[in-house]
């Protein structure tokens, strides 16, 4: 089972990355602030698969950054809200 600070430590990680887009790494900002909230979880999970979904759509993203975000969408899956 996947926790939100599973999740926080995976965004983290991806924004640290040199080869992630600016853009990327401010919408991970916005992601962690969500994170952090006191927002309903299931809430939670449906805005950070909208805007991962979102980024992974992106044409200009590298490719393994694209595996990078499937990878942090899946695991949001097990997250238990």
């Amino acid at each position: 089972m996947t926790t939100f600070s599973d999740i926080k430590e995976m965004l983290q990680i991806l924004r640290e990355d040199s080869a992630t887009p600016r853009s990327l790494r401010e919408k991970i900002g916005a992601m962690t602030q969500l994170i952090d909230s006191n927002k309903d979880a299931q809430i939670k999970i449906s805005s950070l698969q909208e805007t991962l979904e979102e980024v992974a759509n992106d044409i200009n993203l590298p490719p393994y950054i694209r595996t990078q975000v499937w990878s942090i969408s899946g695991a949001l899956e097990t997250v238990d809200g």
